[in-house]
C-alpha cells in the first residue's frame, strides 16, 4: 500500500510539464534507471528492470532479457527503437512486452528529484527511481 501511495505522489508531481520538462534531461545519461511502474502499475522489485541511456543508444534489462536499441532526438521528441533482444523465456516475459512497447511510444523524458518519467502526449508511460 505504501508502494502504491508513493507512485501516486510521484505520478502527480510529473504530471505537469515546468521547469523539470526536457525532451532528454542530461541527468539521465549514463545512470542505471530502475523501473517502477508501467501505465501507472508497480512492476514485481524482484524483476530487477532497468534502462541506461547513452549518447544515443540505449541498453535494458525486462527481467529476464536484455535489450539494445537506439534513440534519435528532434524539436520535438524522442524517438526510441529495438535492435537487438536476448530470447531467454522466464516469467517476466509479459512484463518484457508492455516494457518494449510503452518505450517505443515514449516521445519526451520528464525527471523530478529522483523520478524518471517516460511520457507520451502528457502520460507517464514508464516510471523510473534513478
Amino acid at each position: 500500500m505504501k508502494r502504491v501511495s508513493i507512485l501516486l505522489v510521484a505520478l502527480f508531481a510529473l504530471s505537469s510539464c515546468s521547469k523539470h520538462c526536457e525532451i532528454f534531461p542530461s541527468e539521465v545519461k549514463e545512470k542505471k534507471l530502475y523501473l517502477l511502474a508501467i501505465n501507472g502499475q508497480s512492476i514485481p522489485k524482484e524483476s530487477q528492470a532497468y534502462i541506461i541511456l547513452h549518447d544515443n543508444s540505449f541498453e535494458a534489462f525486462s527481467g529476464c532479457n536484455n535489450f539494445y536499441g537506439t534513440f534519435e532526438l528532434d524539436e520535438e521528441q524522442i524517438h526510441f527503437k529495438i535492435k537487438d533482444i536476448d530470447t531467454n523465456v522466464c516469467r517476466y516475459i509479459p512484463l518484457q512486452h508492455v516494457f518494449l512497447e510503452s518505450l517505443v511510444h515514449s516521445s519526451r523524458i520528464v525527471t523530478h528529484n529522483n523520478i524518471v518519467s517516460f511520457k507520451e502526449k502528457g502520460r507517464s508511460l514508464l516510471l523510473f527511481k534513478k
